[in-house]
């Protein structure tokens, strides 16, 4: 009980024959959806969100339930309690008996938010940079320690000759041949 109250990431055991109620909900579930452990526990997802968002969670819990296998899904947008969303990588799986009859389902969600603001960060700085080298006509070539192309301006790829996408991972000797690399 320990070992999966502290993991980082979300974990739920709902019972399949009460209506899908929660009998397992750990810390990492709290952080992420904004219920607390004793809100949480006894209820379904219908008594915690809205009926469109219930609905997504609760669907392919009831298939599960019925036909088996897993459920994936590697980017979705859910809600927490105060409405704010969050992007979850969630994985779900039917638990059986021994007479192999469904008896609960596991939801494991991992928070993805941060990450995908992240990239998204680093997307729009990547965007911003090009913009700037590019407005120059200046040559700007920038290299890796090995000496590799890791990206140009439009100016420079003018002087060469070539598209930027064939200088990317080039060394200078590639692109300026023996007599000048």
């Amino acid at each position: 009980h320990d070992i999966v109250e502290n993991l980082p990431v979300s974990i739920q055991v709902k019972s399949v024959k009460d209506d899908y109620r929660i009998v397992l909900w750990n810390k990492a579930s709290t952080a992420l959806y904004g219920f607390t452990q004793s809100e949480a526990m006894g209820r379904n997802a219908h008594e915690l969100w809205a009926a469109t968002e219930a609905d997504t969670i609760r669907a392919p819990e009831i298939e599960l339930a019925s036909l088996g296998g897993k459920h994936e899904c590697l980017d979705e947008l859910a809600l927490s309690r105060d409405g704010g969303e969050v992007h979850v990588q969630r994985h779900t799986v039917a638990l059986y008996d021994d007479a192999g009859n469904a008896t609960h389902v596991l939801a494991i969600a991992n928070d993805l938010t941060e990450k995908l603001q992240s990239e998204q960060t680093y997307k729009d700085q990547q965007t911003t940079l090009a913009t700037l080298i590019n407005s120059s006509n200046d040559f700007i070539f920038y290299k890796d320690l090995e000496g590799r192309c890791l990206g140009c301006n439009q100016a420079f790829a003018r002087h060469v000759s070539r598209p930027i996408h064939e200088i990317i991972g080039k060394t200078s000797l590639d692109i300026h041949g023996a007599e000048r690399g």
